[in-house]
């Protein structure tokens, strides 16, 4: 085989189903082509997940429908209701199986009728009925009287604001689902947050909560998880800052980084707290500034050029920020090589600044750059000519190496070298079988395991990516079964 020759379908189809890690095995179940023969195969796997995504295939016979339904595992046959071609006969029958799941799997198929809800609705199955998506807001309140049926209901997106209040009054163990459903009144989000015996800051979370309640909260004298719930979710920037201001525990400071972090925010933490050792020892504080989208680019400069954030872990997941050019320049120019080396494995970095990195002192920030995948490959090129056998090898994984450079990497004198180009995810069967002799750098039993999948991936440059659609080239599943990893045509 050639990498301009795959395998044909039917054949990679068969490897990847013999396939021994799972996520193969899951991501070949949703391909289109499968015969009935292979789905066969498939259902029967040992893995709940691969069992799942066959018996959910829309190719799957009739036959094999029935079959799963009447298995004697309840999982089997469960797992089978998530085919869409499942009948309502057949749903009929699944609505008084023995097994909870089942029935429950049931009712949230959507061919399930009215007509089989209403045939349940006042039995003994009742509160599994909630779970179809054919109940309205009438059907939602008589099922809430039910006390199996309390929780469902409560969190039911049909429910009524009148259901939800006779819930909260009566059933307090629904109040917080009931705090956090959109179709919750107004009324009642003011009862439960200042009548009900419900912890302080339950309703802040509610997108129809005002925020004057979350402001208000914002006093030192109340409890701590009041506070901090309002921390978490006030949009008044403005209340949040003038509450930071009057207090000094770093505790308050680092919940002001929550789900409404504002930029305003960020800048204020950071200048209020620059140079304080106490407080950037806090790594969930600093991490979280140099994490959050909406960190202003002059503070993440800033900290950058800080000293002390320079000695700490904070930047250790540089490379995952949305980081801008002028923020990689400043990264590189740090004295530290493990913070450049993060800035090197930036998705944003452009091919100016990685051919600088490609050339840095550091053994471990060249590595960093012949891997990254966004480059155009002239820094893998040089890093496969690096006299350090750890850069060849980052070289040799990486993304960005041109395939046709792959066979000096698998001819490299150092073993490290040659196991990474074994486990690249660009390397293709044929090279890979001109190495199974090599046992230094990996052994028999190993080695199989990359061979195979170096053909299963004609499986996925044959479906293209299973989020878009579009077609891909031999090689580049960074996840065995992600989508958009794969190198684009």
């Amino acid at each position: 085989m050639t990498t301009n020759d795959p395998l044909p379908l039917s054949e990679a189809l068969d490897i990847a189903i013999a396939f021994d890690d799972h996520r193969v095995r899951e991501r070949a179940a949703s391909n289109p082509a499968l015969t009935v023969e292979q789905l066969g195969r498939l259902i029967d796997d040992e893995a709940a997940t691969v069992r799942a995504e066959a018996l959910a295939h829309p190719s799957l016979s009739p036959e094999q429908i029935s079959r799963a339904l009447s298995d004697e595992r309840d999982g089997i046959r469960a797992a089978a209701l998530g085919n869409s071609r499942v009948s309502e006969e057949q749903l009929e029958r699944a609505i008084g199986d023995d097994s909870p799941a089942v029935r429950s799997q049931a009712f949230q198929h959507p061919n399930c009728s009215r007509r089989l809800v209403d045939a349940v609705m006042n039995g003994p199955y009742a509160h599994e009925a909630i779970l179809s998506p054919h109940l309205d807001s009438d059907d939602v309140e008589q099922l809430s009287r039910d006390d199996r049926c309390h929780g469902a209901a409560a969190q039911h997106l049909s429910a009524s604001a009148d259901t939800l209040d006779w819930l909260a009054r009566n059933c307090p163990e629904t109040i917080w689902r009931v705090a956090n459903n959109p179709n919750t009144s107004i009324a009642t989000l003011r009862w439960i947050e200042f009548e009900s015996d419900a912890a302080d800051g339950m309703t802040f979370r509610n997108p129809h909560t005002p925020d004057e309640w979350r402001v208000a909260a914002l006093d030192p004298s109340n409890e701590r998880e009041h506070i901090n719930q309002a921390l978490w979710f006030a949009q008044d920037t403005d209340a949040v800052l003038a509450f930071l201001s009057q207090v000094d525990d770093v505790h308050y400071h680092e919940n002001a980084t929550g789900a409404g972090m504002k930029p305003e925010v960020a800048r204020w933490l950071y200048e209020r707290h620059i140079g304080s050792i106490d407080v950037w020892d806090s790594m969930w504080l600093l991490s979280i500034l140099v994490e959050n989208e909406d960190t202003p680019d002059d503070v993440l400069a800033a900290l950058l050029d800080d000293p002390i954030v320079a000695e700490s872990a904070a930047f250790e997941h540089l490379h995952d920020v949305m980081l801008s050019r002028e923020l990689i320049d400043i990264a590189a120019r740090q004295p530290d090589a493990w913070i450049r080396a993060a800035a090197a494995g930036s998705d944003q970095i452009t091919d100016e600044q990685l051919s600088r990195f490609i050339r840095d002192e550091s053994p471990n920030v060249r590595a960093a750059a012949a891997w990254n995948a966004n480059g155009s490959g002239e820094q893998a090129r040089l890093g496969l000519s690096d006299p350090e056998s750890e850069v060849r090898g980052a070289a040799a994984g990486g993304y960005a190496l041109p395939r046709e450079l792959l066979p000096q990497a698998a001819a490299d004198p150092e073993p490290r070298v040659r196991q990474a180009a074994i486990r690249s995810e660009t390397a293709w069967a044929e090279l890979l079988w001109s190495m199974r002799e090599d046992r230094e750098a990996m052994d028999q039993k190993e080695w199989k395991r990359y061979y195979l999948r170096a053909r299963c991936f004609d499986v996925f440059a044959l479906l293209g990516c299973r989020r878009c659609g579009r077609p891909y080239r031999h090689g580049g599943d960074r996840r065995l079964g992600g989508g958009c990893a794969y190198v684009r045509m």
